[in-house]
């Protein structure tokens, strides 16, 4: 699986015994982090965090000057609980240790739970390298593999996390939290921002979540009474994006509103909207945008962030003509698209333990 982790933050595993020092034994899990030269800080906090009877051997690849000798080892073992080890080739994976990369050298886990070194070309203009280790950790871990990227210099580690989250075999997660009340959400991998269906994406997920006349508040409140809030919206970013639905449910009847959830996902894949449908929300997207960019605030907010985000500061109307351009097919082809068989993922919060209880409810 990938992590997003946030300042501060530590990985959260579920109970694992440690691997015996010095056996060979493979553990339950694996973290490989990937960080520029600047994410040192970063990577020190957030490791620094993590318990001595950490469930997970650690690994390590920093961005580094090959031709200065690396003080990486030395630092990590004034500040961090968990034991530093030097890595060799062959070196076994033991839980509760780091494994930093040497300069100018590829890290990669094997399947036997143990290390290989190679002094192969540059990934990304990077050696050591982040979507190396991370493939490495798809291909040998699977499930078992969560790959973390801090910073990073270009792309590298960016391009490596998809094959460990599509390594992953479970769809659900579940955080066990007592609660008078149940958080879940739905969601699929969705587009990045200049991919050329993006305003037929923002369209979908207008008809899908946004305001009281979107399928999501009809179907799961009004005509169910099932969350007492829900709403559907997609997050697109550089180089992905996310569509996702989140409500909040009766704990009496969590697996009928996510069936709800999921079954309007599904729908609008499988049938084309229907012409007023798609009207409505064009007009909710194209007004909401209009509000936006009347004050100078938001008109120079909309610039900065084409600029910054996409390389380009666009006009307003290019926006505009961009949703007026969409039809109902261009909805239901993206609707397929991203919204595939086994592509659905469910996260839940709420007084439960069993991931298995939800499982098919995506499947």
């Amino acid at each position: 699986m990938a992590s997003v982790i946030r300042e501060g933050q530590a990985p959260s595993l579920k109970p694992v015994a440690p691997a015996t020092p010095g056996t060979t034994m493979r553990p339950g899990y694996v973290v490989g982090f990937a960080a520029s030269a600047g994410g040192l800080a970063a990577l020190t906090q957030v490791l620094s965090a993590l318990p001595a009877s950490f469930a997970a051997p650690v690994l390590v690849v920093l961005h580094l000057d090959p031709n200065h000798r690396s003080w990486l080892t030395e630092i990590f073992s004034r500040r961090l609980a968990l034991a530093v080890a030097p890595v060799r080739e062959g070196e076994p994976l033991v839980a509760g240790r780091v494994y930093v990369a040497p300069a100018n050298q590829h890290l990669l886990a094997r399947g036997d739970g143990t290390l290989a070194l190679t002094g192969e070309a540059r990934v990304q203009y990077s050696r050591p390298s982040g979507d190396v280790l991370f493939a490495s950790l798809a291909e040998a871990w699977g499930p078992r593999a969560i790959a973390v990227v801090l910073t990073g210099r270009g792309r590298d580690g960016a391009d490596g996390v998809p094959p460990v989250t599509l390594g992953s075999s479970s769809r659900v997660r579940v955080h066990h939290k007592d609660a008078d009340q149940a958080q879940v959400c739905v969601g699929v991998p969705s587009y990045a921002l200049e991919h050329p269906d993006r305003y037929a994406l923002q369209l979908l997920s207008t008809v899908l979540g946004s305001g009281m006349s979107s399928r999501l508040f009809l179907e799961v409140r009004e005509r169910r009474g099932l969350a007492y809030y829900v709403y559907g919206m997609n997050h697109s970013y550089t180089d992905t994006g996310s569509l996702f639905a989140q409500a909040g449910v009766d704990l009496e009847r969590i697996e009928e509103a996510v069936q709800v959830i999921v079954e309007q996902f599904r729908q609008i894949a499988e049938e084309t909207v229907p012409a007023d449908e798609l009207e409505k929300a064009r007009s909710l997207a194209k007004g909401r945008f209009v509000l936006q960019t009347e004050s100078p605030q938001g008109l120079i907010l909309f610039g900065l962030r084409r600029e910054v985000l996409e390389g380009q500061a666009a006009e307003p109307e290019e926006l505009l003509t961009g949703l007026d351009a969409v039809t109902a097919e261009d909805v239901q082809r993206v609707a397929q698209d991203i919204v595939a068989a086994d592509a659905l993922r469910l996260a839940v919060i709420g007084p439960f333990q069993d991931e298995e209880r939800f499982e098919k409810l995506v499947a």
